[in-house]
């Protein structure tokens, strides 16, 4: 989404595997943030961190959120699962290093 920002592009849709994002973005937000980012049954939301700079960079970029479902083969929902294993791979290898 930064990338897309700062190349200009004004739209972008994200195709996910993940309910959980969508849901999130497209159906909760909202009410978090109005509720002082707590969940309907009063605790914290989880990760907001990662979904206010999501929420932030949308104020430049009209983002779509599209379902895919995930290890059916598409290519790009491969290699961002792909990605997502490497990065928790090498986090989880610095961790230990400690």
């Amino acid at each position: 989404m930064k990338q897309a920002r700062d190349n200009g592009l004004n739209a972008l849709k994200i195709c996910t595997d993940s309910k959980l994002l969508i849901s999130s973005m497209d159906n909760w937000l909202k009410k978090w943030k109005a509720n002082g980012w707590k969940t309907a049954k009063g605790q914290a939301v989880k990760n907001r961190d990662l979904l206010e700079a999501i929420d932030g960079v949308r104020k430049d970029v009209s983002v779509e959120f599209k379902h895919v479902y995930g290890h059916v083969g598409i290519h790009g929902n491969e290699m961002a699962d792909a990605l997502a294993r490497e990065g928790a791979r090498k986090f989880l290898a610095n961790k230990l290093l400690k």
